[in-house]
């Protein structure tokens, strides 16, 4: 598919030339059905919707983390990992449900989800080892050998 900037300057460059007399009607028709010109207002539409969920997700995530941050330290350790693997395994769970789709906007979200799922991954692996301490030296000599 070719970018949604040509095409509306195709548009108006074709009206352009019907108007001019360069095309006659049924050229021009040919062109807009090759080129769906009708579809141009749709996708426009669906852009800022698109755009519109994005913010909104954006905004609901950082309240959540503001939330879960601002009483982290009073839940109890089960808790807290409770929270971190269920988001977790939820995650990509859905992720993988919806990449399987073959619609275009589910796939497109479920990936998005796995990309999320990645994240997380990290960011559990080290508010794990922060809940539990564990620290490691980058080098442990064994048998006491150096």
């Amino acid at each position: 598919m070719l970018p949604t900037k040509f095409r509306r300057q195709l548009r108006r460059e074709a009206d352009l030339w019907a108007q001019e007399g360069l095309i006659d009607r049924t050229i021009h028709d040919r062109i807009a059905q090759r080129y769906q010109f009708s579809d141009l207002d749709i996708e426009s539409r669906n852009s800022l919707i698109t755009l519109l969920m994005g913010l909104g997700c954006v905004l609901i995530g950082i309240g959540v983390l503001t939330f879960v941050s601002a009483n982290w330290q009073q839940l109890a350790r089960e808790w807290r990992v409770g929270i971190l693997l269920g988001a977790f395994v939820i995650v990509n769970i859905l992720g993988f449900y919806l990449w399987r789709e073959p619609v275009g906007g589910k796939q497109r979200f479920g990936q998005a989800l796995l990309l999320l799922g990645a994240l997380m991954l990290g960011g559990n692996m080290a508010l794990m080892g922060q809940m539990f301490h564990v620290r490691g030296e980058l080098f442990q000599p064994e048998f006491g050998c150096i």
